[in-house]
């Protein structure tokens, strides 16, 4: 009992966080602070666990399975190991290649189409002229039947007036008078 006591006392209780285990090593997860304890679980360099306090010379940690155990104090540390930093680098590094390959396979269909596209429009561009000239002829050219109607309506018109005035017209010749 009071070797229990002690060891309570000699815990620092500190709030839970989140600490990797560094170094190339794989630590023994401990039913309590010591050698003699019986092993519950691994874990390796790489492993994140969660700190629940620090004693002397003894860790207690929750481990991703949650379980919780005593671990040998110093080999845990604040930021991730390099082995672990280093992959999830090459696992980002990864992710970007694939979408830099698929940006890149995407530029060059859409430079294609472009492509394709300018050569349409062009195209268009050119029968649209052609097609705004061949109006503009037709439209000049259905013309003429106005015009004719309206000279047609000139000269009737003209022809009226000559006829009738040729018959409502006095005679100029003189008359004898007799007074």
């Amino acid at each position: 009992m009071l070797g229990l006591l002690w060891t309570a006392a000699q815990l620092t209780i500190a709030p839970a966080h989140a600490e990797w285990v560094r170094g190339e090593v794989t630590l023994n997860v401990r039913t309590g602070p010591g050698p003699d304890r019986k092993i519950i679980a691994s874990i390796s360099t790489g492993d994140r666990v969660t700190v629940l306090e620090n004693g002397d010379g003894w860790t207690l940690v929750r481990i991703q399975d949650g379980q919780e155990g005593w671990i040998p104090g110093g080999f845990l540390g604040d930021e991730a190991p390099a082995a672990v930093r280093l992959e999830r680098t090459e696992t980002e590094l990864k992710a970007l290649q694939e979408r830099l390959d698929s940006t890149s396979k995407e530029t060059n269909e859409l430079r294609t189409n472009s492509g394709t596209l300018t050569a349409t429009n062009r195209t268009l561009a050119a029968e649209n002229e052609r097609l705004d000239l061949e109006n503009r002829d037709l439209k000049a050219g259905a013309r003429w039947p106005e015009w004719i109607t309206g000279a047609s309506i000139l000269v009737m018109g003209m022809l009226v007036g000559a006829i009738l005035q040729t018959w409502t017209t006095r005679r100029t010749h003189s008359r004898v008078r007799l007074d």
